[in-house]
């Protein structure tokens, strides 16, 4: 806390966030407007491997085994893809924006927007009922449908849609973050550096295997998200079907666009977002 970072663009403030590609702080940044320094909340996220790295004792200096450097090496290439990634959809007001991208301390830095109402998952969790009411969880899906049909009209799955990736600011609009393992299908051949992420409940069981675009894989995960948000159960892991018996705060209608998002084959799902919010 209170680490100057980029010649004292940056403070530290306090961590937010630790994945197991880097760590997230809240920060602020200064910045000279008219001649007077103005101060504005960010986030900064880090290229930190747990597992493998270390700090320097007393110093800010990121340590990396000799062993590992080409393996850790190939690890920061994707970690600033995903800037690249998250760059192009900066103008859309449900993915979260990317400022600055910088190396210190041996390691890399990007800073971006900071949505002040915490992830998803801890605003359905402060509720009485660990859950959310239809109407209002519908708001957030959507919302964050809208952000994956941005997505797919170029061609890229998020391939990592839960509730942790979801920020809610205070004002109640959910942003997504984390595209860490998005992958941009230029061709359908092109999947070899695709990093599969598998999240409980809220992936496919092709996430492993997968090597073309498609958006019903995303598609699943934000049914499975939905699922969770309304009953506050994780979702099935081998998906839904209409035989399942349904939980009485799942409203009929609901019900039935959850058994087809959550089918365990992804050509028997909606195919687009569009069709998806049709049903």
């Amino acid at each position: 806390n209170g680490t100057m970072l980029l010649n004292g663009k940056y403070r530290i403030e306090f961590p937010i966030g630790n994945g197991g590609f880097g760590k997230t702080y809240k920060a602020t940044e200064f910045v000279k407007v008219q001649g007077r320094i103005r101060k504005f909340e960010i986030a900064i996220k880090e290229f930190f491997i747990n597992s493998y790295q270390k700090r320097t004792a007393g110093t800010l200096m990121v340590e990396t085994p000799c062993e590992k450097i080409v393996e850790i090496g190939k690890a920061q290439k994707k970690f600033m893809n995903e800037v690249n990634k998250i760059k192009q959809f900066s103008e859309h007001p449900h993915i979260v924006n990317v400022y600055d991208v910088f190396d210190e301390n041996g390691t890399c830095y990007y800073t971006m927007e900071y949505v002040d109402g915490g992830s998803l998952l801890d605003y359905v969790e402060k509720t009485e009922t660990c859950s959310l009411q239809e109407e209002e969880a519908l708001k957030i899906i959507r919302e964050v449908a809208s952000a994956l049909s941005e997505m797919h009209k170029h061609r890229m799955n998020h391939l990592d849609v839960k509730p942790e990736n979801i920020l809610m600011s205070e004002e109640g609009k959910a942003v997504l973050i984390d595209f860490g393992a998005a992958h941009k299908f230029s061709n359908d051949d092109e999947a070899s550096s695709l990093l599969a992420i598998t999240s409980g409940g809220f992936s496919p069981l092709e996430i492993g295997k997968i090597n073309d675009f498609s958006p019903a894989t995303d598609i699943y995960s934000l049914g499975a998200t939905l699922y969770w948000v309304l009953t506050g159960e994780q979702p099935p892991r081998e998906g839904l079907s209409e035989r399942d018996e349904k939980p009485e705060c799942i409203s009929d209608k609901v019900w039935k666009v959850l058994c087809v998002a959550l089918r365990t084959y992804r050509e028997e799902r909606p195919q687009s977002i569009e069709e998806f919010l049709a049903l």
